[in-house]
């Protein structure tokens, strides 16, 4: 039996971003639920059943560790996620 995909939260409040971004991360074999906002972000997170969040285009908000302890889960920014996988992909 295969296990479902991984289940994803995006928080990013700036609309076209959060358009491009579910726009790109619909190709991953994840279910990827966006947030346009922190609170609802953050009502989602505490709902749980995410296995990662990803906040915002650029650096961790201020708000990461509160989301973090809150929710249990990873949370990184996107700059640094793709910083991360694009090293990974460069040395296989």
């Amino acid at each position: 039996m295969t296990p479902p995909p991984p289940r994803l939260l995006v928080i990013e409040d700036e609309h076209d971003i959060a358009a491009l971004l579910d726009l790109h991360l619909s190709d991953l074999p994840a279910d990827v639920t966006i947030a346009r906002e922190g609170p609802a972000g953050l009502a989602l997170a505490r709902q749980g059943g995410f296995d990662a969040i990803v906040l915002e285009c650029t650096n961790l908000p201020p708000y990461a560790d509160a989301l973090r302890a809150a929710c249990g889960r990873p949370v990184h920014d996107i700059v640094t996620l793709l910083d991360a996988r694009m090293a990974a992909l460069a040395a296989a």
